[in-house]
């Protein structure tokens, strides 16, 4: 049985007999309803339990419908009044926690912010450098004709900046791999926390 068709059959006995406070008892049956629902509950599960329309009737005639619903169904505390409150708390001190909130998130992301910008600072080194140590590589072909003992010192120095550079490479590419492994760990994390919060 649904709880409409719960709540029509209850509705329509309840004006036969001729039961005092109908919308009271309704109320009551429709407060431990969803309660329970959001424990978790199927409404078919619910509504049996409460037992048949002509048990809830008889108990109510005899005064009794709350004791008997109460000792068969566990309920759980309200938690909407405590709710409202804390909503209630929150919005009249938001000019004291937002600040706060807000003043967090911008140094969380400042720190990211730190962090990415060495980050692609050192890889704008390493390239720089591979740039910079195959130029000078190259451009030793202009400065033998020239000068040989210059043209000998830039092939070095262009030698030593390839090298510099190639060594860095594979460095960065492990701390691109470590950093994006602890992201990802860090979000699912947050991730968990969110879910079992809920």
């Amino acid at each position: 049985m649904t709880k409409n068709e719960f709540d029509k059959k209850l509705t329509i006995e309840f004006e036969k007999r001729s039961v005092k406070e109908k919308n009271k008892i309704l109320s009551y049956y429709d407060e431990l309803f969803y309660d329970r629902l959001e424990n978790g509950e199927s409404e078919e599960e619910i509504i049996e339990s409460f037992g048949s329309i002509e048990e809830i009737v008889l108990n109510v005639k005899k005064g009794e419908y709350s004791e008997n619903v109460q000792s068969t169904t566990p309920t759980k505390p309200k938690t909407i009044k405590s709710r409202t409150a804390i909503l209630i708390i929150l919005a009249c001190t938001f000019y004291i926690w937002l600040p706060v909130v807000l003043g967090a998130i911008v140094v969380i992301i400042g720190i990211f912010a730190a962090l990415a910008a060495v980050f692609v600072s050192c890889w704008a080194i390493s390239a720089g450098f591979i740039a910079t140590g195959a130029i000078s590589v190259v451009g030793i072909v202009f400065y033998f004709g020239i000068n040989f003992a210059g043209g000998l010192y830039q092939f070095g120095v262009g030698l030593l900046l390839l090298s510099i550079g190639l060594i860095m490479v594979p460095l960065l590419i492990k701390m691109s791999k470590t950093i994006y492994n602890y992201g990802v760990n860090l979000y699912n994390v947050i991730v968990r926390k969110i879910k079992e919060r809920k």
